[in-house]
């Protein structure tokens, strides 16, 4: 008895030093990444190739013209691989660097303890989640495409590390950046998001009219790390996944690269997030497996559908998605 229970007073105490512990691996940026997500691709109207995967923003255009005097252009339309979003219980870790662990002697908050569940004790759960951004415009620094001028020209960067900033952790303070959230947070804001997933559950996309919303996964607003309502990982990462998107566009930090004002520049800035602009794959804890010919998804679609079985304990429990993002651009016909 004495030797059972000393066995089962270690495993206790290695399980819970391991739930604190920076799990993750390196992504296979080859095998990983859902590259048939990058269609359906466009050349001057015409689908060259769609590969069964979802579009928005497609034109007929069959030319385009570029500065002044105008120039003759080829317009091109395809959906670029270029942001990748940590979502992760444990401050400082970085679960697609092989799990490395900063200890930069700062404080963070610690991921939310959470309470109770949905359909079982009547209480609310509650999540919480340190977020990273990464600026990571796969297509370059792998080397494709050299001479194509409609990629993103950047190196692998950390852009952005929520455990840095105050009002990822506090909803009064994300207020300050987000005040709509006065007007949104109401009984008919919440009701317009219950109408969105029925959009998104549909259509497939989040509709842009219903901002505030992140279609089945939730409330965009506050834009903290905050998740009220958690019903698994999987459905509490990607909605934080989403609102990351629309702070780093709320403060300015990157632009759209889709539709007429992006042809001929390197993008356009907005305030809101147009959330079809983006689709989103999982690369943690695994890569996401194909359903109905895709790998990847618009942002607001249920994961619980695409991603379940994507989420176990200790090692399970930290998320990273590629971000694609729709690319129109004019490509010249001489140099």
């Amino acid at each position: 008895m004495i030797r059972l229970l000393t066995v089962l007073a270690i495993a206790l105490l290695v399980s819970a030093q391991s739930r604190g512990a920076c799990e993750g691996r390196f992504p296979d940026p080859v095998a990983d990444v859902c590259w048939s997500c990058m269609f359906p691709l466009r050349i001057s109207g015409v689908v060259v190739y769609e590969g069964g995967q979802l579009d928005r923003h497609a034109s007929n255009r069959r030319i385009c013209t570029c500065g002044w005097p105008p120039t003759l252009h080829v317009p091109v339309e395809f959906w670029e691989p270029v942001r990748l979003v940590e979502v992760t219980r444990t401050p400082f870790c970085l679960p697609i660097l092989d799990g490395l662990q900063l200890t930069p002697g700062i404080d963070a908050r610690e991921p939310g303890s959470r309470t109770g569940s949905a359909g079982h004790d009547g209480t609310v759960a509650f999540a919480f989640y340190q977020v990273h951004w990464y600026i990571n415009p796969i297509l370059h620094w792998l080397g494709v495409l050299l001479d194509f001028d409609c990629i993103e020209r950047a190196g692998l960067d950390l852009a952005y590390v929520s455990e840095l900033d105050p009002t990822w952790e506090d909803d009064e303070l994300a207020a300050l950046i987000s005040p709509e959230v006065l007007l949104t947070g109401s009984l008919q804001g919440l009701a317009a998001c219950a109408a969105d997933c029925v959009a998104t559950t549909a259509s497939g996309w989040s509709q842009n009219e219903l901002w505030w919303c992140a279609g089945c996964v939730g409330e965009l607003f506050p834009l903290s790390g905050n998740v009220a309502g958690h019903i698994s990982g999987r459905q509490s990462s990607a909605l934080l996944a989403s609102r990351l998107a629309m702070r780093m566009h709320r403060l300015g930090a990157t632009v759209y690269t889709h539709g007429n004002r992006a042809r001929c520049q390197a993008g356009w800035r907005d305030l809101k997030l147009h959330k079809d602009a983006y689709k989103m794959s999982m690369i943690l804890p695994q890569a996401q497996s194909r359903r109905n010919g895709r790998c990847c998804e618009p942002l607001g679609t249920s994961p619980e559908l695409w991603a379940s079985g994507s989420e176990w304990p200790v090692t399970g429990e930290d998320f990273a998605y590629v971000l694609f993002r729709k690319r129109s651009c004019c490509v010249g016909i001489t140099r």
